[in-house]
This record gives structure tokens, C-alpha cells and sequence, in this order.
């Protein structure tokens, strides 16, 4: 009740003053609309300002929403065992074509998928001397990506991919366009990540999920450094 009489008090004049100018004109008292004009304007530019705060929030806020919904969590963790898949088959055959369309046959190859939430991941892994070096990039197919959904989401990640990311990788974010992880495991890790799968939850497991990653995210920020234009993180020292 309480917010409804703010809200009432914040944007009275939104119905006000429209009415009341429609009554001078029914009236005749048009004469006067042009004197009293400019009064009405500046008693609606605070309202109207507001207003359009709380609808770009709310455009922005659904944006996201979707990308942490329940059946969305369940949607990366299938698509994302399918590009550790392809990630695993690529080690073995590695792509050979042109740098250029690596992108576009990552697609077919699998590496790469965009959800139903517009978020896209694109994943490799490289041999770097000995160890095996881990890559995910994150964007969003709608616009720019904000700072916090790619710390949510790559919490989400060291769950499904039963790795302690905060731990062991490195990540970053610039401009406003894409969220990287890297990070590299040794011959024994790597093959105990390629046999260990994914883990797709049930939907009854999720409030438990979301409360680890929660601990992760809280780690991510803790160390990360940086603006929203260019933000990084390290993981802690061993």
C-alpha cells in the first residue's frame, strides 16, 4: 500500500495535467492553455524522466532475466556438454582451414552455440606445450553484455563443468561486447576433465546450485579489478 502511494505522489501529474488541459479546452478556457503551457511541461519533466528510467531498467533487467531462468541454467549445461565434446574430437582434429571462418565452422563443429537467451558461448581448447589450454568467450546476441551476467554465468560454468574457476583461470571483459575465461590444466587434469561429464542439474537441485554459485560469484568480485569498460580478474595464488 505504502508503494503505491509513492508511486501515486511521484507521477500525479502525468494524469493531471493532460486532464486538466482537456478540461480548459472543453471549457472554453482554451485562451489560456498557452500561458499555463509551459507550467504543465516542467511539472511533467521529473515524472516523465522517471518514467523512462524505470522502462529502460526494466528492458534491461528482462534482457538478462531470461539468460539465469531455471530451464535456462538446465539449457546451458546440455549445450555446453556438447561443445566440450566437440572441444575433445578437435584436440584430436584440430581445424585446418582458414583462420577467417573458424567462427562459422565452429558452429557446425559444435564449439560454439547461442541459447534460446540469446547468450553465446564459444569454446576451445588449444595445446600450449604441455598443458591444455582452456578458452570461453560470452556475449549476447541482443547488445552489449553486462559485467555481472558474465560473472553469474561463468559461476554457473565452475559448477556445471565441476572445475573451481575462481581458482584456476583468468578472466576478463572489455568494451561492453564479450566475457572471457581462460585457464590451463596439465595432462593429468586434462584427463580427468575429458572423462568427468557436465553436470546437467534437475530442476529440483537448482535453489542448491544457485547457492554455490552465489559463493563463486562473490569470489569473482572480491579479486576482480577494474571498470566496466575493463574489468579482469586473476585467480587467487596457491
Amino acid at each position: 500500500m505504502r508503494k503505491w502511494l509513492v508511486l501515486a505522489r511521484v507521477f500525479w501529474p502525468l494524469i493531471v495535467v493532460p486532464l486538466g488541459i482537456f478540461l480548459m479546452g472543453r471549457l472554453g478556457m482554451g485562451r489560456y492553455i498557452p500561458r499555463v503551457l509551459p507550467f504543465a511541461l516542467a511539472m511533467l519533466v521529473v515524472p516523465l524522466l522517471l518514467l523512462a528510467i524505470f522502462a529502460l531498467g526494466s528492458l534491461t533487467g528482462q534482457k538478462y532475466r531470461g539468460m539465469f531462468a531455471d530451464d535456462q541454467i538446465v539449457e546451458l549445461a546440455q549445450r555446453l556438454a556438447r561443445a566440450k565434446a566437440a572441444c575433445l574430437e578437435l584436440l584430436e582434429k584440430p581445424y585446418s582451414g582458414s583462420m577467417k571462418f573458424r567462427d562459422e565452422a565452429a558452429r557446425e563443429q559444435g564449439n560454439f552455440f547461442e541459447t534460446s537467451a540469446n547468450l553465446r558461448v564459444y569454446y576451445t581448447i588449444d595445446h600450449e606445450g604441455k598443458d591444455y589450454r582452456h578458452h570461453i568467450s560470452m556475449s549476447n546476441s541482443r547488445g552489449p553484455f553486462a559485467l555481472a551476467a558474465g560473472q553469474h554465468i561463468a559461476a554457473y560454468l565452475s559448477e556445471l563443468m565441476s572445475l573451481d574457476l575462481p581458482e584456476i583461470a583468468a578472466m576478463w571483459r572489455r568494451e561492453t561486447t564479450v566475457f572471457h575465461i581462460s585457464f590451463a590444466l596439465d595432462e593429468t587434469q586434462q584427463r580427468q576433465f575429458a572423462l568427468a561429464p557436465v553436470h546437467v542439474p534437475q530442476l529440483a537441485d537448482l535453489p542448491q546450485f544457485r547457492a554455490r554459485a552465489m559463493e563463486a560469484v562473490r569470489k569473482i568480485r572480491e579479486v576482480g579489478i577494474g571498470t566496466l569498460k575493463d574489468w579482469r580478474y586473476s585467480a587467487r595464488p596457491v
